[in-house]
């Protein structure tokens, strides 16, 4: 299950990369919001065509800063699990800036999936760099880093019990400070679940295993909570799903507790994998990563979030 984590968050570029970064006169010129792409409507589209998604991509972390900053990675896909840049675009004006690696790469080269704050300026990276600074590759941790306007602060691991001696990655946060994330703790009802820990009097306190009816004895992994912590959109591989993993939406009931989870349906998954939601800062669109998980045919799409009302229940239609 670890090494089909890591396919999920780890998948190559090498197209893009050599048709793009090493061609600049070749690079399209991109203006407008969300990479001056045409807005998808309510059946998912893949983003970016040709110009992101190359058939060999894996997903992205997200829009930043207002949706001024894309941010995405990637992964060589070889036997060792080596993981290739981190990279960033800016709109500058309205013309966004080629991909380029994020400067902390180089310090912290074995990165994967992450989040980012409701506010747009922090980053929640995963990385199986020890933090003793070695180098060497352990077991999953989760970072954060932030944006500010004279650059980047340096990385900072997140502290227990966040962090601990098991498989901990994928960050997902809420307006208050809540993290979403997965891990395969002794806890857990499958191999890979879903935890969640409050921010209180100014520090995390005790991760919680999400439980039932989120986890089950398949896995979940990949957590989208949304920043009102309304809802939560996560990965699953139960046998009752359309493809290898679909992805799978729960709502917080009035007692707090979460709804029993739909299947996002047909319109969203398919017989391969579906990973890697999210939604966007200003709530408009809801992005994932559909592909067989070998070095083709992965790409990120998108499609209007209004796909998500849907799904609610009803009393909180209104909402």
């Amino acid at each position: 299950m670890r090494r089909f984590i890591l396919s999920c968050c780890f998948l190559p570029l090498v197209l893009f990369i050599l048709n793009y970064c090493n061609k600049q006169n070749d690079y399209p010129v991109l203006k407008g919001p969300y990479l001056g792409q045409k807005p998808p409507g309510m059946l998912p589209e893949v983003f970016a065509q040709g110009i992101i998604s190359n058939d060999e991509i894996q997903g992205c972390y997200a829009f930043m800063n207002m949706g001024k900053t894309f941010i995405f990675n990637s992964m060589i896909n070889d036997d060792d699990w080596q993981i290739s840049p981190t990279y960033i675009m800016e709109c500058k004006g309205d013309k966004w800036t080629m991909p380029k690696r994020v400067p902390f790469q180089e310090l912290y080269p074995y990165n994967f999936s992450g989040g980012v704050s409701s506010d747009g300026e922090t980053l929640y990276f995963s990385s199986l760099r020890l933090p003793d600074g070695s180098g060497k590759l352990g077991d999953a941790n989760i970072w954060m880093i932030q944006k500010t306007s004279w650059g980047w602060s340096n990385p900072r691991i997140l502290e227990f019990p966040i962090n601990s001696e098991n498989f901990d990655a994928h960050a997902s946060v809420t307006k208050d400070g809540t993290i979403y994330f997965m891990s395969n703790r002794v806890d857990g009802y499958g191999e890979m679940d879903l935890y969640c820990s409050k921010w209180i009097e100014e520090r995390h306190v005790r991760a919680e295993n999400l439980g039932l009816p989120i986890n089950t004895k398949y896995d979940e992994f990949d957590p989208f909570v949304s920043p009102d912590e309304s809802y939560l959109i996560y990965c699953s591989m139960t046998l009752e799903g359309y493809g290898k993993s679909d992805l799978y939406i729960s709502f917080k009931t009035v007692d707090g507790s979460w709804s029993e989870p739909k299947n996002l349906g047909k319109e969203i998954n398919s017989p391969d994998y579906e990973v890697r939601p999210s939604v966007t800062f200003d709530g408009q669109y809801f992005f994932f990563t559909r592909g067989n998980l070998n070095p083709e045919k992965n790409n990120i799409y998108w499609v209007d979030a209004k796909i998500i009302e849907k799904f609610k229940p009803k009393e909180r239609r209104d909402k």
